[in-house]
């Protein structure tokens, strides 16, 4: 069963598919959501819920996890096929978390323990949301460097530069890992994305982290990232910059 509540809000939130087989729960959710301005579809048959997100992804997935005839895993593969923006929030029962931090490891934005209070949700959703709008943001940026940093982008034809156009062409196909030295303001960037560019990973994330600006003790996390709960403040599970660019490109400045 499909139930889709369009309210005319306020203020346009955006777009969230709800997926529980409790056809209470998908009532509860979509009626809270609705009035906070969101669009929502809720799904009790999460087959069917997949075939819907395949074909119309939106920015939000809400999903329990253990499900009859398909699994809230199954679903966060499908989000993330359809549309890898999409943020994927999972609920699950206070005794099976290990599922969840799982799921968290297969790209889900974050999870929730039943019962919950519906204020916790909410923040949650919105918090979701926003990942997705600045994932989307970042894409559309993304593209808008590829071609500003195309090799052709990259000025001079003496011999110097004509032959760091051809270490370019001879790099980008392979998967070695690259030294570029210079100067700052030479351009070592410049060059790191035109390798991305035409490089097999070109459709794949490209991730610059000036190593420099992050603090010693700080590092580790943002490169590895952490598990929820790991050390005093680690509110949230954070991804690495090496699990970002997963079959991307990882750029270490400085």
């Amino acid at each position: 069963m499909a139930t889709e509540i369009s309210q005319p809000p306020k203020r346009y939130r955006g777009t969230v598919v709800v997926v529980d087989d409790e056809e209470g729960m998908c009532t509860i959710l979509s009626k809270v959501l609705g009035q906070e301005g969101y669009h929502v579809t809720a799904f009790t048959r999460p087959k069917e819920a997949i075939a819907y997100i395949q074909n119309t992804p939106p920015e939000v997935v809400v999903t329990d996890m253990k499900m009859p005839d398909a699994t809230g895993m199954d679903v966060l593969q499908a989000a993330r096929e359809a549309n890898p923006s999409t943020s994927v929030v999972v609920m699950t029962a206070y005794g099976t978390i290990e599922g969840a931090t799982a799921a968290m490891r297969a790209g889900a934005y974050d999870y929730i323990t039943k019962p919950f209070h519906l204020d916790d949700l909410l923040l949650t959703v919105n918090k979701a949301l926003e990942r997705t709008r600045l994932e989307e943001e970042n894409e559309a940026l993304a593209q808008t460097l590829s071609r500003q940093y195309a090799p052709q982008a990259i000025v001079g034809e003496s011999a110097v530069m004509r032959e760091v156009h051809a270490l370019i062409a001879k790099v980008a196909p392979t998967d070695a890992p690259v030294l570029i030295e210079g100067e700052s303001g030479t351009g070592k960037e410049l060059v790191a994305r035109a390798i991305h560019q035409h490089s097999g990973r070109h459709n794949k994330r490209f991730v610059a982290i000036n190593c420099a600006s992050i603090p010693e003790q700080l590092l580790e996390s943002e490169l590895f990232g952490h598990e929820k709960g790991a050390f005093t403040g680690a509110e949230r599970t954070k991804m690495g910059l090496f699990e970002v660019a997963h079959k991307g490109t990882l750029f270490l400045d400085e």
